[in-house]
């Protein structure tokens, strides 16, 4: 009986430490990240020129991100995201990347990811004009089910992807993407080719409104983007070019761009400044502002866990004889953001 006991216990001891080693391994193959932030804001309009003035308090944005390490080089990417007033909550990007797939330097991903199509990002709250340019419904960025591979050496990356479109219900992967970049940390150039952004929800949205159709055929897009780290000033530029309108049933033959200057000044301790302008053409049958003056401040604490920003826009849109309302619009956003 003892000896039926003790070979029990022994049993349990390396079951238990069997289990503990799983439960370890697995605890370091997986990571978790997360963002929520909230933000008050204040506008002066509500649509242009009507001094029906808008104030709020918002959960803007709730992000929980989960990557698992499968084994060398093969991992998994999860994101469930909401985004008041675009992104109702649920399973955002998922995708396998696989990297170094029999050769060096090669990264290849499959599934529903953000794929890279100009520099969209910002040192301010608000997105860019670009970003809601390009995005489709219920995304911040060019977001499809794609398959993607990338390859680089040393300061050259080279990306394609094929995906297949909503705007004209195509069942083949008949959309696709080029991007080129060139640098380091301290300083990078790109250019982009998107064979169609049709899908974006500015674009549909406005041709549904317009005429009530959807998009009929493709809408070919380029960007020119880059970054310099100079000391303490991080500065971003970036300029998209899109195809005629009436490529997809527009009855004009608009073609939308958008530029932008983006300059983040680090003042120490924490703090930075940065002062943005950007400006389109031909993008008030989009609703896009003529132009947009930014300016914002932050602030990090708590070992940059906690994030607060304040930012000050002024828009100005299109005049009259172009399709706007020669209107002007005004805008503050207080912001206080969470990260681990």
């Amino acid at each position: 009986m003892k000896y039926k006991i003790a070979m029990l216990a022994v049993a349990c001891a390396f079951t238990n430490s069997g289990f503990a080693e799983s439960v370890d391994d697995w605890t370091q193959r997986v990571t978790f990240s997360g963002v929520m932030e909230i933000e008050a804001s204040y506008t002066d309009s509500t649509e242009w020129g009507d001094d029906d003035s808008s104030s709020d308090l918002i959960l803007a944005t709730a992000q929980l991100g989960v990557d698992v390490a499968l084994v060398d080089n093969v991992s998994l990417h999860f994101v469930s995201l909401y985004k008041e007033g675009k992104i109702d909550f649920d399973m955002h990007e998922g995708y396998i990347q696989m990297q170094n797939p029999g050769t060096e330097d090669i990264n290849l991903k499959l599934g529903k990811m953000y794929l890279p199509f100009s520099q969209l990002e910002t040192s301010l709250v608000n997105d860019t004009l670009g970003l809601e340019l390009v995005s489709p419904d219920e995304s911040i960025g060019f977001r499809e089910s794609a398959a993607l591979v990338a390859w680089s050496t040393g300061k050259l990356t080279l990306e394609g992807y094929v995906f297949s479109g909503d705007a004209n219900e195509d069942d083949d992967l008949s959309d696709f993407g080029v991007s080129f970049g060139y640098g380091n940390e301290a300083f990078n150039i790109g250019v982009d080719y998107l064979s169609n952004v049709a899908d974006s929800a500015m674009i549909v949205d406005s041709l549904d409104e317009h005429q009530g159709v959807a998009p009929d055929g493709d809408l070919n897009a380029v960007s020119i983007n880059g970054m310099a780290q100079l000391g303490v000033v991080t500065l971003l530029a970036e300029h998209i070019q899109i195809d005629d309108l009436d490529e997809i049933g527009y009855q004009v033959d608009d073609a939308p761009t958008f530029s932008r200057l983006d300059l983040g000044y680090d003042l120490g301790n924490g703090w930075s400044l940065a002062p943005a302008y950007q400006l389109t053409d031909e993008g008030a049958i989009l609703g896009m502002p003529k132009s947009r003056i930014t300016a914002g401040v932050a602030t990090s604490i708590c070992d940059d866990i906690v994030a607060v920003s304040f930012e000050f826009w002024h828009d100005e849109d299109y005049d009259e004889s172009d399709g706007g309302t020669d209107e002007d619009f005004d805008g503050v956003v207080l912001q206080i953001a969470f990260r681990f």
